[in-house]
């Protein structure tokens, strides 16, 4: 059970991310990646986008971005080489798991969270990004 709730929690994470690039897109007109286009200064740093829902807030930083979605933190970092999310970084995850106030309870629990996320690398549902890197907490996502 608790598998499957972290499989829809990185799901629904990620749909967040990629309606941030939406908004990104359609709020200041761009068809770059945001990242390039805050350091074009076609996007301010930090800034709040509005919307009927609730107040959006961002702010980018260093490789990445984080976005406010009210309540609900998304944070998340860009692949320098095409500068597109692509994986997760398991605190910043483990962030939105905390800023969810009535989701995924049974996961707030720091090590009731990294022992699902190892369960979910076992089951081959997210892999490391970088097998390598045997510091690196990035992971993907590989069944949808």
């Amino acid at each position: 059970m608790l598998a499957q709730q972290l499989h829809q929690c990185i799901k629904e994470y990620e749909n967040y991310i990629s309606k941030s690039f939406e908004l990104f897109q359609s709020t200041y007109g761009i068809t770059i990646p945001p990242l390039i286009a805050f350091h074009q200064s076609l996007i301010p740093r930090k800034g709040i986008i509005p919307s009927e829902d609730s107040e959006i807030t961002f702010w980018f930083h260093g490789v990445g971005c984080e976005v406010c979605f009210g309540d609900i933190i998304v944070d998340f970092d860009y692949i320098s080489k095409d500068f597109v999310y692509k994986g997760f970084d398991i605190w910043k995850l483990h962030r939105f798991i905390l800023s969810n106030k009535d989701k995924y309870i049974d996961l707030r629990d720091k090590a009731v969270f990294l022992e699902t996320l190892n369960l979910l690398e076992k089951e081959k549902i997210i892999s490391p990004s970088d097998p390598s890197n045997v510091h690196a907490y990035d992971y993907e996502l590989l069944l949808k």
